[in-house]
């Protein structure tokens, strides 16, 4: 069942960070009993596109949300390798905050009713931040191309 934080989302390393994350660790319950949980949805509201001229970058918005639900709550065995998956978009609008929609072993949504990319990478993985993301052949302009194609935009 999904539940909404009201308060003005912050980002990971930023001046106000620790007021958003108080502000979580206040509205989130502490996972009672054994975490059925492994999957989450976030949908951020933000009263701007910006803040201080900088974007709202979603792996730093949802970077306290999993801290506070990890660190503090004991959410996936309070240990972020247990979360199998999470998706996370962000809106502008009122009120600002966060809805939190936990599960267990299945998305919960289909994003725009068309997969971007169905097959399976077993390939390695990034180990860092400048290491090519996509294997020779493959690539994001590629994947998004498709996509668009899909959703008949092109």
């Amino acid at each position: 069942m999904p539940f909404f934080i009201k308060g003005e989302p912050a980002t990971f390393a930023t001046n106000s960070v620790k007021i958003w994350k108080l502000i979580l660790a206040f509205a989130i319950p502490l996972c009672q009993g054994v975490n059925k949980y492994s999957c989450i949805t976030l949908r951020f509201t933000l009263s701007s596109p910006t803040r201080n001229g900088h974007s709202f970058d979603l792996d730093n918005l949802v970077e306290p949300v999993f801290s506070v639900l990890t660190g503090e709550k004991g959410y996936f065995s309070g240990k972020r390798t247990n979360l199998l998956w999470w998706y996370a978009k962000k809106n502008i609008g009122t009120p600002a905050g966060v809805e939190i929609e936990l599960s267990g072993d299945s998305p919960l949504i289909r994003i725009k009713g068309t997969e971007i990319f169905k097959d399976e990478y077993d390939g390695e993985l990034p180990k860092s931040s400048i290491q090519r993301l996509f294997p020779a052949g493959l690539s994001l302009k590629d994947l998004e191309r498709e996509h668009m194609k899909d959703m008949g935009f092109i």
